[in-house]
């Protein structure tokens, strides 16, 4: 039949018949725990692993650890808390380390064959007590140190809080203590290595501040403000904005100094530059300017040299249209002379040919009595006479025609 895991450690303990030494020695120690410990309990843990190899080192893989054990173990750790008393030494609670440096140094004296010193184990472990205390001080000291130094840089202040807390807090746990450890030499001892660590830090602190704000300032001055300006409300805003974020990002008391320094320094260097690219942008729109006046100049020179010639042309052909006039004014007397004469040459002709019918019918009269053969020929005559008109008519027609034409040329 299957027993119980208290059933187990009753057979375990139970005093076996025999006389050889090797019994006797076993019996003795069954019979001292049973004397000492007259309330007993057993909880049977299982195998961690199955792995030999791991089995040997099962702090180097707690993932491997088997599910039961795991189990088993917590339920070990719930007893041990519900029924363990604290241990006390001199109406102190023995923590667990003191309580296994006062074993251990029961085990050393029994094994030295000497008594156990109960005088000399508590002041053994109000000693180890005491080590323990200055480690796990230090120890805290440490890693809050090395956590301060991944944040370098950082403002004085910072540091300063950062240690005046690590102190307080180490000062707490020291006097916190149950044990009558001579608490104030080991305060004074730590605030001693304290004052040295916090020296230390502020100097690597302070060196990386101001390797901070020199790579700032060298940022900022090759970024924003190592350029030309075009004006000077532009350069101020630069500056501005520059110092804005040199001040946010900068670390350290003296970062507001290297601030003013820097400016006292680069400042009038931009503004030298601005003044500079403004007289060389002055110049060259005056030059600009001086080289259009010269164009304009010359385009006035060549308007008022084409005006001159305009002029003098303006005057030439002001002469010739007073020739012109003065002989169209002629031409137009000449036309009118021409036109009287016409009319007095028509009216002439009028004249003639009343004339000449009038010498026809006297002739035809003075030739009713006359014979025919003796008659002048009327004809002839009038053929004659007429001949005489139209000759004369065409020459006042021809010179007439020749003086138009002369005054229609001007």
């Amino acid at each position: 039949f299957p027993i119980t895991a208290n059933e187990y450690l009753a057979n375990a303990l139970e005093i076996q018949e025999g006389f050889t030494q090797a019994i006797f020695e076993k019996n003795n120690i069954r019979a001292m725990i049973q004397g000492f410990f007259p309330k007993r309990d057993c909880i049977t843990l299982p195998r961690p692993t199955d792995d030999e190899e791991d089995l040997q080192n099962l702090l180097a893989s707690p993932d491997k650890l088997r599910p039961e054990f795991i189990a088993e173990m917590e339920n070990l750790e719930k007893v041990l808390a519900k029924r363990v008393k604290p241990k006390l030494m001199n109406n102190h609670v023995m923590e667990p380390t003191s309580l296994l440096n006062s074993m251990q140094s029961y085990v050393n004296a029994i094994n030295n064959n000497a008594v156990p010193n109960l005088v000399t184990a508590w002041e053994d472990i109000i000693e180890k007590e005491n080590e323990r205390l200055f480690e796990e001080a230090e120890d805290y000291i440490r890693k809050q140190i090395d956590e301060l130094k991944s944040k370098l840089p950082v403002d004085s202040q910072e540091v300063n809080d950062s240690f005046n807390f690590i102190e307080k807090k180490v000062v707490e746990d020291v006097r916190s203590s149950d044990f009558d450890v001579n608490k104030e030499s080991l305060i004074s001892k730590l605030s001693e290595e304290l004052k040295v660590k916090r020296s230390s830090l502020v100097k690597e602190n302070s060196v990386k501040c101001e390797d901070l704000c020199s790579k700032l300032l060298r940022d900022l001055w090759s970024q924003k403000l190592d350029k030309e300006f075009e004006r000077l409300s532009e350069l101020q805003t630069a500056w501005k904005e520059a110092s804005e974020e040199f001040l946010a990002n900068a670390k350290g008391d003296k970062k507001y100094q290297k601030w003013i320094t820097f400016q006292s320094e680069y400042y009038n260097h931009s503004i030298t530059m601005l003044i500079k690219a403004e007289e060389l942008k002055y110049r060259e729109e005056n030059m600009e300017l001086s080289q259009k006046a010269r164009q304009f100049e010359d385009q006035i020179s060549d308007l008022t040299r084409e005006k001159n010639a305009y002029a003098r042309d303006y005057d030439d052909m002001r002469e010739v249209y007073d020739i012109l006039d003065e002989k169209f004014k002629s031409s137009q007397e000449e036309n009118l002379n021409l036109k009287a004469e016409l009319i007095e040459h028509q009216s002439l002709l009028e004249r003639t040919d009343e004339i000449g019918k009038d010498v026809g019918t006297q002739y035809q009269l003075s030739n009713l009595g006359t014979p025919r053969s003796n008659r002048p020929s009327a004809n002839k005559s009038n053929r004659g006479s007429r001949t005489q008109l139209t000759n004369f008519e065409s020459e006042q027609q021809f010179v007439s025609c020749q003086r138009l034409q002369d005054c229609s040329i001007f």
